[in-house]
């Protein structure tokens, strides 16, 4: 069952690293005769935090399922709580830069 859990979280931690190497190459961007852009790679690290923290949002309301899921075979009631609790602050984590965005115009 561990061996499971930690092939589970290899493969998505895989796919995290991959989806952020992806867009951090899009940093090291030159706008051309003109210099480097501040402001354009600003925005793109913006892009590439708010990107990963969704991502970290989306793995834990992963992990949120897994557990809830796992809880109903042995009965257990914390476990079945805390599932819940990873589920709920996964997609909180998940909409912050939603709602950042949102916020800030």
């Amino acid at each position: 069952m561990k061996t499971s859990l930690k092939r589970i979280f290899t493969v998505l931690g895989s796919f995290a690293l991959i989806l952020t190497l992806s867009l951090g190459v899009g940093l090291a961007e030159e706008t051309g005769a003109d210099g480097f852009d501040l402001l354009g790679a600003i925005n793109k690290l913006k892009t590439l935090i708010f990107s990963a923290i969704t991502i970290i949002g989306l793995i834990v309301t992963a992990f949120g399922g897994l557990q809830f899921g796992l809880s109903f075979p042995s009965h257990d009631a914390s476990q079945r709580s805390n599932g819940l609790m990873f589920i709920v602050g996964g997609l909180i984590v998940a909409g912050a830069p939603w709602l950042v965005n949102y916020l800030v115009g």
